[in-house]
C-alpha cells in the first residue's frame, strides 16, 4: 500500500510540474533560512558566555549628553569600586591604534595591542597555554602573545622568557602564551601588555569592566547613593559616581561640571549588541 502512495505522490509532481517546483523550492529555502537564522543567533548569544562570571561581568559605557560610548576615565573603575560595595573587582583596558614590534632586523605594526591591568587573565576566562597566570602579568616588562603570534615572531610556541622590542625603545620579556581567541569574544587581539609598560596610556581612556558580588542582584533598584548615607565623597571627581534608587527606565547621574544629565551604564554581557538595548542591567554612576 505503501508503494502505492509513493507512486500516486511522484505521478501527481509529475503532472503539476511547476506547481510542484515552486513548492519543492520554496519549501527549501525557507528551511535553510531558518537554519541560517538559527546558527546565527547562536553565535550572537554565545558571546562571551566562555568567561566564568560571565553572568557578574559588566562593562561600563557612558552616555553625556546624547554621546554615548564604551570608554572612559581612567580613574572611574576605581571609584566605583570604592563607591559601591557590590563591585567585587574592575579591571581596565586601553587599545592604542598600532604599536611596533622587532625581534631582530624584522619589525612590525601590530594593531591587535591591548594594554591591561594586572589581574586581565583572573578578571577573563582566556586559556594560557604557557605560562603562570597568577604572574604572567605582574612583571612591568611583561608581553602575553597569542599561539599564531609566537609562531609569526618566534616560530614556536616554546617561547617563555624571550624577548621582543616594542616601539624600538624597551625590551619586553614573554611571560605567557594564549590559546588563539575565539571569535565570539568581543575583544580580539593578540597581545597584551601590562599598563605599567607606557604609563601614558592612564591619561587617556579606557575600557573599563566591573565583576558584581555573586550574592548581589544587579538591577537599578538595587542600588543605594553612597551621598544619601552621609558619606562624604573622597574626591570632586566621585560626587557624579552616585547610584539612585529608583524603578525609572531610564536611570541617570547628574554631572558635576554643567547642567547636563550623564549615563553610567553597566552592559551585561555578551557584548555583542553595544549596549544599545533598554532591557540591559544599568548601574548609575
Amino acid at each position: 500500500m505503501l508503494r502505492n502512495y509513493l507512486k500516486m505522490a511522484v505521478r501527481n509532481l509529475w503532472k503539476n510540474k511547476g506547481f510542484s517546483v515552486i513548492n519543492i523550492m520554496g519549501l527549501t529555502i525557507g528551511m535553510a533560512s531558518s537554519l541560517l537564522i538559527l546558527l546565527w543567533v547562536r553565535n550572537e548569544l554565545s558571546y562571551d558566555r566562555f568567561h566564568a562570571h560571565a553572568d557578574r561581568i559588566y562593562r561600563v559605557t557612558v552616555d553625556a549628553g546624547g554621546f554615548k560610548a564604551a570608554v572612559n576615565p581612567p580613574w572611574m573603575a576605581s571609584e566605583l569600586q570604592t563607591t559601591m560595595p557590590e563591585i567585587r573587582s574592575v579591571m581596565r583596558v586601553s587599545h592604542p591604534p598600532s604599536v611596533l614590534f622587532s625581534i631582530g632586523t624584522r619589525e612590525f605594526e601590530e594593531s591587535g595591542v591591548f594594554y591591561a591591568d594586572s589581574n586581565f587573565l583572573d578578571f577573563f576566562s582566556y586559556h594560557l597555554v604557557a605560562g603562570d597566570p597568577k604572574t604572567a602579568l605582574r612583571r612591568p616588562d611583561a608581553v602575553l602573545l597569542t599561539t599564531a603570534m609566537a609562531r609569526k615572531y618566534f616560530g614556536t610556541d616554546g617561547v617563555i622568557g624571550k624577548t621582543l622590542k616594542i616601539n624600538n625603545d624597551s625590551l619586553l620579556t614573554v611571560t605567557g602564551i594564549l590559546a588563539d581567541i575565539p571569535e565570539n569574544s568581543h575583544l580580539q587581539f593578540d597581545f597584551i601588555l601590562p599598563k605599567v609598560v607606557d604609563p601614558r596610556v592612564d591619561q587617556g581612556l579606557n575600557y573599563s569592566y566591573v565583576r558584581l558580588d555573586d550574592h548581589f542582584d544587579a538591577s537599578p533598584a538595587t542600588f543605594t547613593c553612597n551621598n544619601t548615607r552621609g558619606n562624604k565623597p573622597s574626591s570632586p571627581a566621585t560626587r557624579s559616581i552616585c547610584a539612585k534608587r529608583s524603578n525609572e527606565s531610564t536611570p541617570w547621574i547628574s554631572s558635576n561640571k554643567g547642567s547636563a544629565k550623564r549615563t553610567l551604564l553597566l552592559c551585561r554581557w555578551p557584548i555583542r549588541c553595544q549596549c544599545s538595548r533598554a532591557d540591559r542591567a544599568v548601574i548609575l554612576g
